[in-house]
């Protein structure tokens, strides 16, 4: 990549930068950037950088619990986080003393929003550019792809709508329960943790049929990367994700938190030297694209987690070229059949309009785990045969259908996709999820009245 000294490239992690930094040609490496061969710097954020107001940012009267106030719903408005300064700082410097921009942020709707924050709160107003990150193998950052960063900013409005619709749904709904069930300490609920634990419900009444998603024939999103990292070597879903990050951060793997389905052809082209399977589905010359393996040196000794996210990745691709995958025993994981089940929002939708639609998942890759790991802290299920509690249930239980519908779930999801391609604006959005709000809290409030 031809890069002036003057090129600044934004990235979201060390990793990352350090990724980029082996295949433009390492110089320098400190704390705070990597800078090329050719003089080019790469600055990362550390992290998120921005943070939701609190309701008492918006009003001071919304810092207490108070059934009149129900329900909040402001315009979305974040602010930086208070360890985000020295990162923001050091962008800014950095960004004032340069030409060129290049956002090298991941390839989601995320990485699209965090790059994109660091850009505005560092004050830079010129022409930025895009540079697609599917994968980090030198190979592929050989002639890289660059393109208008303007291209892609439905997609970091998405996300905004995403942030703001959960914070509207978790801050109302939760204060409404913690009202109704008359509680000091405030009842958890959320657009995905409610889901979540309706999910839970249906699948301890429900039992699915022990299917190891290790034999599934679809390709692997990070949901299935996931159940199958359970079912081979009972890897948890959080050490599944770092693996994946450092499979990637290292160029092994394509970027792997994704709920596509599909194959980038360019990639997989360039590393097989062979077309893609014809009963592969392909997408296109996108931002985001689905999980594969590359095929390159290692260059290091693979650690436990890494060899088990890979060895499933390999498995699953001998599948898609009808070839036996390397024998492995399948784990019963009680975990891996709700990551399944959250793979398949349809399924368990109450309108059957929704039930075919399989590529809607609940939660986003990320943050599955950390969701779950917030149900397990308030005490609303037993973290080893993951059944509700009786605390869970009732919590279950004074929730209206639609907040706990995974069909609900997927009509909204649907909107934020609708934004980020630009068919419903995030105005039009902020409208529906106003009054979606609105609802809940009339309905909650009746149901209260009936009792």
């Amino acid at each position: 990549m031809e890069a002036p000294e003057d090129t600044l490239i934004l990235t979201n992690t060390p990793g990352m930068a350090m990724g980029l930094g082996r295949a433009f040609g390492i110089k320098i490496v400190s704390d705070s950037q990597v800078i090329t061969r050719k003089g080019t710097r790469i600055l990362w954020s550390k992290g998120s950088i921005m943070r939701h107001y609190t309701p008492g940012e918006y009003r001071p009267k919304w810092k207490n619990y108070r059934l009149a106030d129900l329900p909040i719903t402001p315009d979305p408005k974040f602010k930086p986080t208070s360890g985000a300064r020295e990162s923001l700082a050091r962008i800014k410097t950095a960004l004032q003393s340069t030409r060129r921009v290049i956002h090298a942020g991941t390839p989601d709707h995320s990485g699209q929003y965090l790059v994109n924050n660091l850009i505005h709160e560092g004050g830079w107003n010129g022409p930025v550019e895009r540079l697609l990150t599917h994968s980090l193998h030198p190979a592929d950052l050989a002639s890289p792809t660059l393109v208008p960063n303007e291209s892609f900013k439905r997609l970091a409005e998405a996300e905004t709508c995403r942030i703001h619709a959960d914070w509207l749904i978790g801050i109302n709904l939760s204060r409404m329960l913690t009202l109704m069930a008359n509680q000091d300490t405030p009842l958890p609920a959320g657009r995905v943790m409610t889901v979540l634990l309706e999910l839970m419900r249906l699948l301890s009444r429900d039992k699915p049929q022990k299917v190891c998603s290790c034999t599934k024939p679809a390709l692997l999103d990070t949901a299935h990367l996931q159940a199958a990292c359970l079912h081979l070597g009972g890897t948890s879903p959080e050490k599944t994700i770092l693996a994946a990050q450092s499979l990637y951060e290292s160029g092994i793997i394509s970027y792997p938190f994704t709920d596509q389905n599909t194959v980038n052809a360019d990639l997989w082209e360039r590393h097989r030297q062979q077309p893609v399977p014809e009963d592969l589905p392909v997408s296109g010359k996108n931002l985001q694209s689905g999980i594969m393996r590359l095929q390159t040196g290692y260059g290091r000794r693979l650690k436990t987690d890494e060899e088990t996210v890979l060895r499933c990745i390999m498995n699953q691709e001998s599948r898609a070229w009808h070839l036996p995958p390397k024998a492995a025993s399948c784990q019963e994981s009680s975990l891996a059949d709700l990551y399944l089940a959250m793979a398949h929002a349809g399924d368990w939708a109450k309108s059957p309009d929704l039930a075919h639609q399989k590529d809607v998942q609940i939660g986003t890759a990320r943050a599955r785990h950390s969701t779950l790991e917030r149900i397990f802290e308030a005490g609303y299920a037993e973290r080893h045969s993951l059944t509700l509690t009786d605390k869970g249930l009732k919590a279950l239980e004074m929730v209206p259908e639609s907040a706990k519908d995974p069909g609900t779930f997927m009509l909204w999801d649907t909107a934020i996709a609708s934004v980020a391609s630009g068919a419903l604006s995030s105005h039009q959005f902020m409208q529906r999820i106003h009054g979606y709000v609105a609802h809940l809290m009339d309905a909650l409030q009746r149901s209260k009245k009936a009792c």
